[in-house]
């Protein structure tokens, strides 16, 4: 797990990603979505030829409650 240096100088602290395609906060790991939903959802996203959506979009996409 990767660290980042905490500011006040004093412990490094665990470094937090978000979801490729929610953005909720998770550790780093082997994929870069938080779950299968929103892995098939960019799967599905990047598979209609969609894919600039991730680099033009203002916010992740929301999170089914």
């Amino acid at each position: 797990m990767g660290v980042v240096d905490d500011p006040s100088g004093t412990a490094p602290r665990p470094l937090v990603v978000g979801c490729t395609h929610c953005g909720t906060r998770m550790e780093p790991g082997p994929s870069p979505y938080c779950c299968s939903g929103c892995e098939v959802a960019a799967a599905i996203v990047t598979g209609a030829g969609l894919a600039r959506y991730y680099a033009e979009r203002d916010a992740p996409a929301p999170r089914p409650a």
